[in-house]
């Protein structure tokens, strides 16, 4: 029998044409995982900007989705997360984030950053990950969206409007949730 797996999206990966800009994924299941903390602490310094990373946290829970996906597609997201290990993660630390039920996986994983490092004015936030990111929590709701916002630490680190020429290079089309993003972000943002 063909062993199942999934992975965790947490950032990025929540958006499926994101996911899709990479490999062959299922529809992504929303899903909380405990002992994790999603924050603004992984670098690209390709780049020059920093994303979201998750770490061990007991006293943390994060929202993102689950996604499954053929093991053969596994090595293709692996690249794409580069500065990050994929761990498996036990499926008693996930929950159903709704009414969806969480499918039978044989082998979950998440992507945890390896050197955590924060934002900073030469590795910024930028604003056309953040609105990948968010855009794709709003594909399961604004309550889904806004708790991937209060989930995650460090929005008052320095940011980057790169809207107008985008940064990010799995940039899609957001415009027409920019204005949902910046209201939802207002109360962060210092």
């Amino acid at each position: 029998m063909t062993m199942t797996h999934a992975l965790i999206g947490y950032g990025s990966l929540i958006h499926p044409d994101s996911r899709a800009k990479t490999g062959i994924t299922g529809s992504g299941t929303p899903i909380w995982v405990e002992g994790y903390q999603r924050s603004w602490n992984a670098r690209d310094p390709e780049r020059g900007f920093t994303v979201l990373g998750v770490t061990p946290n007991r006293r943390s829970r994060l929202n993102s989705v689950l996604f499954e996906l053929p093991e053969e597609e596994i090595p293709k997201f692996d690249e794409r997360e580069f500065g990050y290990h994929r761990v498996h993660v036990s499926d008693d630390v996930v929950s159903s984030y709704g009414s969806e039920s969480i499918p039978e996986i044989d082998r979950i994983w998440m992507y945890v950053i390896d050197q955590e490092q924060p934002a900073d004015d030469v590795y910024p936030l930028i604003q056309s990950y953040i609105d990948v990111c968010i855009t794709g929590a709003l594909n399961h709701g604004e309550r889904f969206a806004t708790d991937l916002i209060d989930t995650t630490v460090g929005w008052g680190l320095p940011l980057k409007n790169d809207r107008d020429d985008p940064l990010y290079p799995l940039t899609l089309e957001c415009k027409s949730y920019w204005h949902w993003i910046d209201e939802g972000l207002k109360p962060k943002r210092h």
